[in-house]
């Protein structure tokens, strides 16, 4: 008995010792209903002949083939919540997985992107650079193309890699004057004055 069964009269110690069984008879209730949803048919069959022998020992068989046939019962039902269970937990890995592939499918890309862009745009300004000195006139409708194209992709550009990429133009910022330098050439026009 524990310390507060001595402190309360006998009726009440005595509910609460019915309750402590009553409860323990549902753990283990629920624990012999977890065992039959996982234990094996071949198992539980084993397992009911050696009841039916103790039954016939004891000379008692009524009880036990109640109890046999109730486990019977009670594992088809079990085990169908159990392969329910399994079957569901499996799907959520599989999302799960796929959501996770999908995901780093999807960062991959937005890298592939994010270098491919850069180079866009220094090839095309050094292209206009070079245009500078040979043609002028393409050389500025290539830079107005430039900006037209630039107006129309920031906005998008900038929705896309809001939450983990610098927008272009302070991509571009990091950079200063010399744009060409970046890929290790000298502008046109300064060879060309030099």
């Amino acid at each position: 008995m524990n310390r507060e069964s001595k402190d309360m009269p006998p009726s009440d110690t005595t509910k609460q010792n019915l309750r402590e069984l009553r409860d323990a008879a549902i753990e283990l209730w629920w624990r012999f209903f977890d065992w039959l949803a996982v234990v094996p048919w071949k198992t539980l069959a084993i397992v009911a002949v050696l009841v039916m022998i103790l039954g016939g020992i004891l000379q008692s068989p009524e009880p036990f083939v109640i109890l046999i046939v109730a486990s019977f019962i009670i594992k088809a039902v079990a085990g169908g919540k159990h392969t329910a269970e399994l079957t569901a937990s499996q799907a959520i890995q599989r999302a799960e997985k796929e959501e996770l592939e999908r995901t780093a499918a999807e960062a991959h890309l937005e890298a592939l992107q994010a270098q491919i862009e850069p180079h866009f745009l220094f090839n095309t300004l050094a292209s206009i650079d070079q245009l500078i000195l040979t043609d002028p006139p393409r050389a500025s409708r290539m830079q107005q193309s430039l900006i037209r194209y630039l107006r129309s992709a920031m906005p998008k550009m900038r929705e896309r890699h809001a939450a983990h990429a610098a927008p272009a133009g302070r991509a571009l910022a990091r950079f200063p004057g010399d744009h060409g330098r970046a890929h290790g050439r000298a502008p046109a026009d300064r060879r060309a004055r030099a």
